[in-house]
């Protein structure tokens, strides 16, 4: 079995963990995936979180000392449109600029595996009369999404595909742009660990290699589905999206140090079981730290539309990982009810309400006095993400939890989560 490449294998000299299953390169004659076990699954601790959370939300809360900056809302719509020209003549936007500093060094950094990229052989390109050719499959705002195959294996079997995501072509290679797919690389890479966070095979520059899935999108499954999930399938899959969030948001520990800031169904990838993994980190902001006093920094998104957002986003507030969890809350109602947010009404009445405190009903008879306590859990798990005050807001990690607990209660042991 042939050697892993060594950029991939020097990544744990690096700091990085990373998953088994993860560090599997693609798939060359003569070689394998790399020897080792399957990954545990890591449960995660509910612990006293949920009690943590309690406290939080009483009147003697202590709130973490935020970065004193101009508020990103008083400031005319010029002057947003100034600072973001600025960004695109050579300032990077992960989210953390003075006099807030990078709170972990490999947010400031990239580990690129060009080796991998550049030496994959995809091996049926141009053969016209393959029934295994490569070829585009879909395009997002920024990427191009490519399906690939290797040359085969020894024993004459078909190599699983690939997924080849390329900078979209018409986007300029601009320092802003180009920082935008190293954040969605390093992200992916940092969170090889969770079970729950898509995989990442191999980057550089603008291209990564990451799993196919041919199974879609929660969004579209929630809409093929309908009610056709039973409660319990739907309570799992609320735990898939708020543990993926969870993950992502203490990667480092408890403090905060990732925001994927454009949570919405769409994100979630069908493995092909109904199983969901979070995607996409093109639009992440890095948590940063004040210099000063060690707390955390607000950060500041010049542009927030569509109509899934947090009410600090509309109001142009600064921002934290918290904006995640109100739109997973979103994502919940959806999968509960089959019904997007606000759905009937315009995305600028839709702003208009998420800033008033409005929330879409939920109704009673059907959800909130269900007599299945896993309706009830998700319920109770939505109310917690749409508290207004961010401040206030239930963590993903302790949503996670509530959920955790709802599922191993009601299943008489220990939850052990199918992904």
């Amino acid at each position: 079995m042939g050697r892993p490449p060594a950029a991939i294998a020097d990544l744990a000299t690096l700091g990085y963990r990373s998953r088994p299953r993860q560090l599997r390169y693609l798939p060359r004659k003569g070689a394998g995936p790399w020897p080792g076990a399957e990954a545990e699954v890591q449960i995660w601790s509910v612990g006293t979180e949920e009690e943590e959370w309690k406290a939080a939300v009483s009147p003697n809360r202590t709130v973490e000392p935020m970065s004193e900056e101009p508020l990103w809302s008083e400031l005319s719509e010029e002057a947003r449109d100034k600072i973001s020209r600025k960004y695109t003549k050579g300032r990077k936007d992960d989210g953390v600029s003075p006099p807030c500093v990078h709170r972990e060094p490999w947010q400031a950094g990239s580990k690129p595996t060009c080796n991998v990229v550049h030496e994959a052989d995809v091996g049926n390109v141009g053969v016209v009369a393959s029934p295994r050719l490569n070829q585009r499959i879909a395009n997002g705002g920024w990427v191009e999404i490519w399906k690939v195959y290797g040359p085969g294996r020894e024993d004459g079997t078909a190599d699983d595909p690939v997924v080849l995501k390329t900078k979209l072509y018409h986007h300029d290679f601009t320092p802003r742009n180009m920082d935008r797919y190293r954040r969605d690389a390093i992200v992916l890479e940092r969170l090889t660990f969770s079970p729950h966070v898509l995989d990442i095979y191999g980057y550089c520059g603008v291209t990564d290699i990451i799993p196919y899935y041919d199974g879609g999108d929660l969004g579209t499954a929630i809409e093929r589905r309908g009610d056709g999930w039973p409660p319990r399938k739907k309570a799992e899959i609320a735990f898939q999206v708020m543990r993926s969030l969870a993950d992502a948001h203490n990667a480092d520990g408890a403090t905060p140090s990732i925001a994927h800031t454009d949570i919405t169904s769409d994100q979630f990838l069908n493995r092909g079981d109904d199983t969901f993994v979070l995607n996409d980190f093109n639009r992440a902001r890095f948590v940063g730290m004040n210099e000063t006093d060690g707390g955390q920094c607000p950060f500041y998104v010049g542009k927030n539309p569509g109509g899934w957002r947090s009410p600090e986003e509309y109001r142009y507030d600064g921002e934290t990982e918290k904006v995640d969890v109100y739109s997973a809350g979103n994502t919940l109602y959806f999968l509960l009810t089959g019904d997007e947010p606000f759905d009937h009404l315009s995305v600028d009445v839709r702003v208009e309400k998420v800033m008033e405190g409005k929330r879409p009903h939920i109704s009673h008879r059907k959800y909130r006095h269900s007599e299945d306590p896993l309706i009830q859990a998700i319920v109770d798990a939505i109310d917690m993400c749409w508290i207004h005050d961010p401040k206030v807001r239930a963590a993903a990690r302790v949503v996670a939890g509530h959920l955790q607990e709802a599922l191993e209660r009601e299943g008489g042991g220990q939850y052990q989560p199918s992904i």
